[in-house]
This record gives C-alpha cells, structure tokens and sequence, in this order.
C-alpha cells in the first residue's frame, strides 16, 4: 500500500522544487519582489500589482498569488506603525466591510479558474489600472457610503482571485481630496486588511500550504531591502516621476503576461 504522506512530500520536493531548482525562475522572482517591495514601501501601494504580474510570467497565477498575497502581508505589517497617524480609519474600515466577504468568493474563483484564461485577465486588470493611474484622473470629493462600498467589494474579489486588490481602491484614494500621506498610509492599512484576510481565507482552503510559506521566506530578503529602500525615497524622491516609472513597469509587465497567457490559451 502507498503511503500517503511520503506520496505528499515528494510532490511538495517536486512543487517547491520548480523555484529552487530553476536559476532562471528564482531569478525573475527574486528581482520581481524586490521591484515590487521597492514600489510598496515609496507609494504605499503596487506590491501585488507588480508581484503577480512579474510571477505569472514563470509560475501559474494559481501559484504565484498565494505567495504574493503572504509576502503582501509582511510588508503591510512593516509598514503599517510608521504611517499609523495619518490614516483615514473610516474610510478603510468602510471599504474593509465589504472587501473581506467578497474575498472568500474570489478565493473560490482561483481554485476553479484555468491559469490561461487568468494570466489574460490578470495582464488586463493590470492594464486598465495603469490606463487610470497615467490619466490622473482626479475627483472633487470622495465616493459615498454606497459607492464605497461597490468598490470595497470588487477589490475583495479580485484580491481573492487574483491578488490584486489594487486598481479599484488606488483610484479610491488617488483620485480624491486626500494628501497623497493620507492616501498612502490609508492603503497600506486598507492592503494589510485584505492581504491577511485573503492569507487567511486561502490557507484554510487549502491553498496557501508549507510549500508557499518556504516559497514566500526565500523571497523575504528582497521584500525587506525593497520595503527598506521605497519607504526612504517617500520624501526624497520627485513623486510624479516616480508614480508614473511605476505605471510604466505595469505596462510592461501586463504585456508581457497577456501575450504569455493568450499563447496558451488559443494554443498558438
């Protein structure tokens, strides 16, 4: 008779393997957080923008998100005491409310949808927020209770299913009254309130396993040195330079999964 536990652990040898093993692989993940970490700790937010788009280019999102959504985690936890004071409470909490609840059905959404299809609508997404972010769009006053929490909603969705809670809620805060302090430091609370409920959700489905926590640890070093570096350039650095440089990586990065993600798709 098999033994089911020696059957689990060559598959997680085999499975953890695909990024230990691999030099390339390693490389491109290695470089991505660190971009993505570097991005986070200057704007507050991008990490998961710049994570999943980078990953999915050599992993399948099904595995690239929940790595992404743990390290999102940790850098949030970082950053979250140095920005406390100028968050905007209500606004977060509002949009909280209805992101947590929508999270669990987009967790259910990565588990059934196939990687193709994904990494195209990923590559989209990814897209879209970097068409909005470059036009600077901008508002006079901030969104109502009910439109509030319409766009809490569709982030949990998304930060379930693909990890990317950002586009609606960067629009949010980006195009409204806020100071752009008050607009960073509300999305690093916001984000540490979706990345540990989607952690969370994901690991009692199953999802996030001890393989993406080995994952997640080997790419801590690049998350820290680019949490580090991001967080000093906040004050220093010319913001609209850097705002749109960010933009401009998202470009490159959705392109370069939606070419992937169609090839396999239409089997090209």
């Amino acid at each position: 008779m098999r033994d089911p536990s020696a059957h689990r652990d060559r598959l997680g040898r085999h499975v953890l393997g695909h990024i230990l093993a691999d030099p390339g692989t390693l490389s491109v993940a290695v470089v991505t957080v660190f971009l993505a970490a570097l991005a986070k700790g200057y704007s507050g937010f991008g990490f998961n923008l710049v994570a999943v788009g980078g990953l999915s280019l050599v992993l399948a999102p099904s595995a690239a998100v929940p790595i992404v959504l743990t390290l999102a985690a940790v850098s949030s936890v970082h950053l979250v005491p140095q920005v406390w004071k100028e968050v905007d409470w209500r606004s977060v909490w509002l949009l909280l409310s209805a992101a947590v609840p929508a999270t669990a059905a987009g967790v259910t959404m990565l588990r059934r949808v196939p990687a193709a299809p994904m990494r195209v609508f990923i590559s989209l997404m990814l897209l879209t927020a970097a068409a909005l972010l470059w036009s600077g769009a901008s508002r006079k006053q901030r969104p109502g209770t009910a439109p509030s929490i319409v766009i809490g909603a569709a982030s949990g969705l998304l930060n379930g299913s693909i990890g990317v809670a950002g586009p609606p809620v960067i629009l949010f805060y980006l195009s409204s009254f806020s100071t752009l302090a008050t607009a960073r430091a509300s999305l690093v609370a916001y984000f540490l309130g979706t990345d540990v409920s989607a952690v969370t959700i994901a690991a009692m489905q199953g999802i996030v396993t001890r393989e993406v926590l080995v994952r997640a640890a080997i790419l801590l070093p690049a998350l820290a040195l680019g949490i580090v570096l991001g967080n000093r350039g906040f004050v220093r650095a010319p913001r609209d330079a850097a705002r749109r440089a960010l933009v401009v990586l998202l470009m490159i990065l959705a392109v370069g999964s939606f070419v992937r993600g169609l090839y396999e798709w239409v089997g090209l």
